[in-house]
């Protein structure tokens, strides 16, 4: 899962936690793309509504249970930012749960695009 590898790696595989990765220590354009979407979608994920964004060390400085709880708060917000169609919906029944970070994240960005063109027309 993408916020376990973010905040501690993968020690057993020698993976890095993924947070401290560059766009340089990617080997090609489709590596740097997929970062760039990790980067930006956990950036989403830590920001609060009201635009307040965790910092590293508070996550860090929990426990991996209690970093799992806050990551379960995190994700339904998420998801609702995401999916703002669904209203009140079990987002477990929608399938949300199980899709990749990369298909939320370009479900975001499309919909920041609708609301700016919706904003226009306004």
């Amino acid at each position: 899962m993408l916020w376990d590898l973010w905040w501690a790696g993968n020690p057993t595989e020698k993976i890095v936690p993924y947070r401290k990765l560059s766009r340089d220590d990617m080997f090609n354009k489709k590596e740097k793309a997929i970062l760039s979407k990790a980067i930006n979608l956990m950036k989403e994920l830590l920001t609060r509504d009201d635009g307040v964004e965790y910092e590293p060390n508070e996550i860090l400085s929990l426990t991996k249970r209690e970093r799992d709880q806050v990551f379960q708060e995190l994700y339904l917000e998420l998801c609702k930012k995401a999916y703002p169609s669904w209203e009140n919906v079990d987002f477990d029944k929608k399938g949300v749960v199980s899709r990749k970070y990369s298909s939320i994240y370009d479900n975001l960005v499309a919909n920041r695009s609708e609301n700016r063109r919706t904003r226009r027309r306004l």
